[in-house]
């Protein structure tokens, strides 16, 4: 078996080493971050051997050119953790050398050596992918939204601090409208009466907010000059209109995202869960993937997702925190779905919340319990090819508390038959 290890780089040439079946490095150089360079390697390892099921290909990066050119002409690819090979590097090399030959030796070892650990690249499924990438894509026009509602909110306060206070609400279209339409207070205060009662009946708000509006009409404003006037006016329009444009953009992924998710195969299974969100249950569609016969336990998966903490013992000490390493489209969708089913009443997840507040954890950290909750829940689901159902789980709670009231050794043979 040959073993190749890559040294990824983005902006330099990507370092290769080939390692034959004696443990010896028969072949090193560098090959470009391109089509080209994927096929230029695939020439130089042909020279030692040219069947691909008996080649092994190590890199630093999963979701890259050479990656994906590799893996679809049939060489096994495994992805590896930078954090792990640089590890890896001071067991090879304790002296603390380090380039990138090394590091290409590192990745050839790794593989050779334990490539049982280690997770090869597979098909995935197209579906997937493309629900994935647009969750992915639509996640970071969300934040960017977020960001720029979070500039505007913080010039509103320091410009005109009267409509701050009345539009703390930037998604209300109401509230969109009167920030086109009158940025400073004072362009507010000096419109007339009927253009006002003109907006008013335009606008499906409640009493309170009327008087509030009008409230603010009346107040005295502060005038600035003219110059800084229109700074102020332009800073909140470019802001505004980055806003909408924003938004249009995240409508029209989120309209494709339920159209795909509509046709999923799984789309029955997850639908049925106690969430409106179309992007949680395209996200849940997409979490397990499609292959039902691996062996991979809920666990596995939580990790995965990063809903399950890391911890660390050794002796008498003991450390528990918080997973960085993380799918981060599927964990966000679970916090978001674990958060939504914490206000539900009627859900076993709000007394499970509940109880997790109560024994000192903060917000997050609760909904972090919870949602790795939901994971063991949602794998059995997607095992089983079930649907879910919220008396089952509220039975099961009640047969848990009455548990709780036996003997001893009566809770014992219960819990033996129930694993």
């Amino acid at each position: 078996m040959l073993n190749v290890g890559i040294d990824w780089g983005e902006k330099t040439l990507n370092t290769f080493s080939i390692l034959n079946e004696e443990k010896v490095f028969v072949k090193e150089g560098q090959v470009e971050r391109s089509v080209a360079g994927a096929l230029n390697l695939i020439d130089q390892i042909k020279e030692f051997q040219t069947d691909p099921d008996k080649v092994r290909i190590g890199i630093d990066r999963k979701n890259d050119v050479l990656t994906r050119v590799l893996h679809s002409k049939g060489y096994q690819v495994f992805p590896l953790n930078p954090l792990s090979a640089e590890r890896a590097r001071k067991i090879y090399w304790p002296s603390g050398k380090k380039d990138d030959y090394t590091d290409s030796k590192v990745h050839a070892l790794m593989i050779a050596n334990d490539y049982q650990m280690w997770e090869p690249l597979k098909e995935e499924n197209k579906r997937n992918k493309q629900i994935q990438s647009l969750l992915q894509t639509r996640n970071s026009l969300a934040r960017m939204q977020a960001q720029n509602r979070q500039r505007l909110g913080s010039i509103l306060s320091e410009a005109t601090p009267v409509i701050s206070e009345l539009c703390k609400n930037l998604r209300l279209c109401w509230v969109k409208d009167f920030l086109n339409t009158w940025p400073l207070h004072q362009d507010f205060h000096k419109a007339h009466g009927n253009r006002l009662n003109a907006f008013l009946n335009n606008h499906r708000v409640s009493d309170s907010t009327r008087k509030q509006i009008r409230s603010a009409w009346q107040k005295q404003p502060y005038e600035h000059d003219r110059e800084t006037a229109e700074c102020y006016r332009l800073r909140i329009q470019t802001l505004m209109d980055t806003i909408s444009c924003l938004e249009e953009k995240i409508d029209r992924i989120e309209d494709k995202i339920s159209k795909l998710s509509a046709e999923h195969k799984d789309r029955e299974i997850f639908s049925s869960l106690p969430t409106n969100s179309e992007n949680t249950i395209a996200a849940l569609c997409t979490a397990f993937g499609p292959d039902r016969d691996q062996s991979y336990s809920w666990r596995n998966y939580s990790a995965f997702f990063g809903t399950s903490p890391i911890t660390e013992e050794s002796g008498k000490s003991k450390t528990v925190h918080m997973r960085q390493s993380r799918d981060s489209v599927i964990y966000k969708a679970l916090m978001d779905f674990a958060d939504s089913t914490s206000r539900q009443e009627d859900c076993w997840a709000h007394t499970y919340y509940g109880r997790k507040r109560r024994e000192g954890k903060s917000h997050y950290h609760a909904l972090r319990c919870l949602a790795s909750r939901w994971v063991k829940i949602l794998h059995t689901m997607w095992k089983k090819r079930t649907k879910y159902d919220e008396d089952f789980h509220r039975r099961r709670r009640q047969e848990r508390g009455s548990m709780g009231s036996a003997k001893p050794t009566e809770v014992g043979k219960k819990e033996n038959l129930s694993a």
